[in-house]
């Protein structure tokens, strides 16, 4: 039986402190050095436990970009009953 290649996923976080929403990010014409960022990436961790937690943050702000934490405060505030 051979062994299969184990590739580890690598998440990275930029974040741009002068832009308050995606879209303001998205309509940027020209990606210069000028930009202020702040970039996170878990290539730069060295043990397992800082890794998951990184990957844990990197999912929580996916989630909220993406409006999730709103679609589940609605089902908790409107007492969704599930069949």
């Amino acid at each position: 039986m051979s062994q299969g290649l184990e590739l580890e996923k690598v998440y990275m976080l930029i974040y741009y402190p002068q832009y308050s929403t995606v879209t303001d990010l998205i309509n940027i014409i020209d990606y210069d050095d000028d930009i202020i960022r702040i970039n996170y990436n878990s290539d730069g961790f060295k043990n397992q436990e800082d890794i998951e937690s990184f990957r844990d943050l990197y999912l929580i702000v996916k989630e909220k970009v993406y409006g999730l934490d709103k679609v589940l405060d609605d089902i908790i505030e409107n007492n969704f009953e599930f069949l």
